[in-house]
C-alpha cells in the first residue's frame, strides 16, 4: 500500500514522461502550526486535538487541518479524511481543505483525483494560495510541466514570501533541465525557508545534476542535519558520491535511501 495505517506515508515513487522518477513529499504535522498546540510534542498535540474533535467543541480551521494531518502522517488517510470533511462543513469556502485532499490523493496514488480536486479548488477561489501550490504538485506528479508550472507561478504571484511557490516551481524547471533558472528559483526557496528540508534536498539535487558537487553536498548535509530520514537528500547524496567516484560512500547512502 502506498499508505498504511498506522504508518507515516514517506514516499511515493511516480514515473513520469522522460522517464524520470518523482517523489511526494512526505505529510509533516507540526503542533508549532496551531496557536492551540504550539509548545506541545507530536503525542500530546495529537490527543489534545483529538479531544477538541470528538468534544464538538468550536474550533479554528488551523485545528481541522493540523487534525488531519497528524491522522494522514500516521497512516489513517480514512480519518485525515474525515477530519476535512468536518472542517470543511464549518468552513465552505476555505479552500485549504481541498487542497489537503489533493494532497492524500496523491499519497494514495490518485494523481487524476489529486489534480481534479485542486483544478476545482483553483475556480472557486482563484486568490487561494494553498489551492495553486496544489495544483503545482498534483500536475508535476501528473507530468503536466506547463500547468505546473503555471499554478507554481500564480502561487508566488499571491504570496512572494512563500518558500512553497518558489520551491515547486524550482523542482519543475529543474525537472524540465532548466538547471541555472532552478537553481535560482531554489536558492529563493532556501532563502525564504533555510530550515526546510525538502528545500534543500531539491536545491542540492539541481546543484548536482549543474556539477556543483561542493554546493550539492552542503545543501544535502544540511537537509539530513533537519530530517534525518530525507529520501531525496540521502538518494541525492549517493549519486553525487558515485559521480565522484566515492563507491562506499555512495553505497552506505544508497542504502540508508531504500531503507527509509
Amino acid at each position: 500500500a502506498l499508505a498504511e495505517k498506522g504508518k507515516a506515508p514517506v514516499k511515493l515513487r511516480v514515473t513520469v514522461s522522460r522517464d524520470r522518477v518523482q517523489w511526494v513529499s512526505s505529510v509533516r504535522a507540526d503542533p508549532d502550526r496551531y496557536e492551540g498546540t504550539r509548545g506541545l510534542g507530536m503525542a500530546e498535540a495529537y490527543a489534545k486535538l483529538k479531544r477538541d474533535s470528538d468534544s464538538g467543541a468550536a474550533r479554528p480551521a488551523e485545528a481541522d487541518l493540523l487534525l488531519a494531518d497528524f491522522e494522514a502522517y500516521r497512516g489513517d488517510l480514512r480519518a485525515a479524511r474525515e477530519a476535512i470533511a468536518r472542517g470543511q462543513a464549518r468552513n465552505p469556502k476555505d479552500e485549504r481543505f481541498a487542497a489537503a485532499l489533493s494532497r492524500y490523493a496523491l499519497l494514495e496514488g490518485e494523481g487524476a483525483k489529486a489534480l481534479a480536486i485542486a483544478r476545482e479548488a483553483t475556480a472557486r477561489a482563484p486568490a487561494s494560495l494553498d489551492a495553486w501550490l496544489a495544483l503545482c504538485e498534483a500536475a508535476r506528479i501528473e507530468g503536466l510541466a506547463d500547468e505546473a508550472a503555471s499554478g507554481c507561478q500564480r502561487a508566488i504571484d499571491l504570496a512572494a514570501g512563500d518558500a512553497r511557490g518558489w520551491l515547486g516551481l524550482g523542482t519543475v524547471e529543474s525537472e524540465r533541465d532548466n538547471l541555472r533558472r532552478a537553481r535560482v528559483l531554489l536558492g529563493k526557496a532556501v532563502s525564504l525557508a533555510p530550515q526546510d528540508p525538502r528545500a534543500l534536498s531539491e536545491d542540492g539535487t539541481a546543484a548536482a545534476i549543474a556539477g556543483d558537487p561542493g554546493a550539492a553536498r552542503e545543501r544535502f548535509t544540511r537537509a539530513l542535519e533537519l530530517q534525518p530520514d530525507d529520501y531525496v537528500a540521502w538518494t541525492g547524496l549517493g549519486i553525487l558520491e558515485m559521480r565522484l567516484g566515492h563507491l562506499e560512500a555512495a553505497t552506505e547512502a544508497l542504502l540508508k535511501a531504500t531503507l527509509i
